[in-house]
């Protein structure tokens, strides 16, 4: 049985437009800097969309157009579409495109999963810039030690 489409309210879409860009700007140190641009359009354009009723989102030929032509600026750039950086990147450009396409709770859910996924990008990238940081130490410190035994 198909449910009817639930709209969002608007408080609930601020958040996760807010939880979303977060996300965007705390992975700026490894995505492709011509993303954000595309976010933040993205998001201003949902943002605008949603307060005059939702008729203003591209159709369906236009994102499978941005779709295509994202994927493969992702490639063009990275050369791969895995990997921390381009992965990121393709989430955060994905996200953009899923958010001019959303219109059920369904699709607001996966972009909420968006955004937490940039969240973990993010720590990820942080807690492996740590673990380098310490296993350079560590090692460091073992040297200094052989060769206090010497």
């Amino acid at each position: 049985m198909k449910r009817p489409d639930a709209a969002v309210p608007l408080t609930t879409l601020r958040l996760l437009l807010g939880a979303y860009l977060a996300g965007t700007v705390l992975n700026l140190h490894h995505i492709a800097l011509w993303v954000v641009p595309v976010a933040a359009i993205a998001a201003a354009w949902r943002w605008r969309a949603a307060r005059s009723g939702g008729r203003q989102l591209p159709g369906r030929s236009a994102r499978y157009a941005t779709l295509a032509l994202l994927t493969l600026a992702v490639l063009a750039t990275f050369r791969t579409l895995n990997g921390l950086e381009a992965g990121a990147t393709l989430l955060v450009a994905m996200g953009a495109l899923k958010l001019l396409e959303a219109t059920r709770i369904r699709d607001f859910a996966f972009l909420s999963g968006a955004a937490l996924f940039l969240l973990l990008a993010a720590c990820l990238a942080q807690c492996g810039a740590r673990r380098q940081r310490l296993g350079c130490a560590r090692q460091g410190q073992q040297r200094r030690a052989a060769q206090a035994q010497v």
